[in-house]
C-alpha cells in the first residue's frame, strides 16, 4: 500500500537453515506383492478398499482420487479427467482407463452410480461428500505396512518401476503422475502427444500390480482377460 518503500525482512529466508527434504515412505516395486498380501487379508470398508486399488492403478493422488465424480468419466474414450479445481498444479489432468479400472468402476456402480462422488462418505456431516482424502492412508496404518507405506508412496513405487523396467519415455510417465512442466506451451503440447503412450503406460502398470497380486484377493484381478 505505498506505508514503506520496501521490505526490510524480503530476505530473511537466508537467515534460516533450509529444511532436508524427505520423500514419502515408499517401498520398491518387487515388493508390491507383499503390499498387495497384506491388504487382501486387512478388513476395510468396501468403497476404500476400491479406493485403494483405484489410487494404485492411476497413480493419482489422494485428494484427485477420493473426489473422483462419475460426470468425469468418459466410458467410450476410457478416460478420466480430473478437472484443475482438483489437481495440485490447478491444471486438468487425463488419465486413460484400462479394464482393471474400469472393472472397479463397474464393482462400484451399484454403490455410488446415482451418487455425485465414486467413493462417497458414508459419514454425515463431515467436510467432504466423498471419503477423506486420508481414508487409504489410514487404513495403511492399521496394518503392518504402518511406517514403510503411505498412499502418495503408490506414485514412486510406479515411478521407480516404470522408469527401470520399460522403455517408455520418461516425459510421458511424469505426465501420468501430473508432474507440472513449467513450460506451459510445451506442457499443454506434450498432453495431446504422449497420450497414446500414457494408455500403454498405464497399461503396463496395472498389468504389473495384477501380477504382483497373484493368489491375493482384489477387486481389479478379477477382471483379468
Amino acid at each position: 500500500r505505498n506505508y514503506i518503500g520496501s521490505n526490510c525482512l524480503a530476505d530473511i529466508k537466508d537467515e534460516f537453515v533450509k529444511p532436508k527434504v524427505t520423500h514419502m515412505p515408499a517401498v520398491e516395486p518387487g515388493e508390491l506383492e507383499s503390499v498387495m498380501s497384506t491388504m487382501s487379508n486387512h478388513t476395510m470398508k468396501l468403497v476404500t478398499r476400491c479406493a485403494f486399488e483405484m489410487q494404485l492403478h492411476t497413480m493419482t493422488r489422494a485428494f484427485e482420487l477420493a473426489s473422483m465424480r462419475w460426470c468425469d468419466i468418459d466410458f467410450k474414450k476410457r478416460l478420466w479427467t480430473v478437472p484443475d479445481f482438483y489437481t495440485k498444479c490447478v491444471r486438468e489432468h487425463l488419465v486413460p482407463l484400462n479394464e482393471y479400472t474400469l472393472g472397479i468402476l463397474e464393482f462400484m456402480k451399484p454403490i455410488s452410480g446415482e451418487q455425485v462422488h465414486v467413493f462417497p462418505s458414508d459419514k454425515p456431516n463431515t467436510k467432504y461428500p466423498h471419503i477423506s482424502p486420508s481414508a487409504v492412508n489410514s487404513t495403511l496404518n492399521l496394518t503392518t505396512l504402518k511406517g514403510q507405506l503411505v498412499s502418495h508412496g503408490f506414485r514412486g513405487i510406479a515411478s521407480t518401476y516404470l522408469n527401470e523396467n520399460t522403455d517408455f519415455k520418461v516425459d510421458a510417465i511424469e505426465m501420468c503422475l501430473a508432474h507440472l512442466d513449467r513450460n506451459t506451451t510445451r506442457s499443454s503440447y506434450n498432453s495431446a502427444k504422449y497420450l497414446e503412450e500414457r494408455i500403454k503406460i498405464h497399461q503396463c502398470w496395472s498389468g504389473y500390480i495384477v501380477e504382483s497380486t497373484g493368489r491375493h484377493y482384489s477387486i481389479a484381478s478379477q477382471y483379468k482377460d
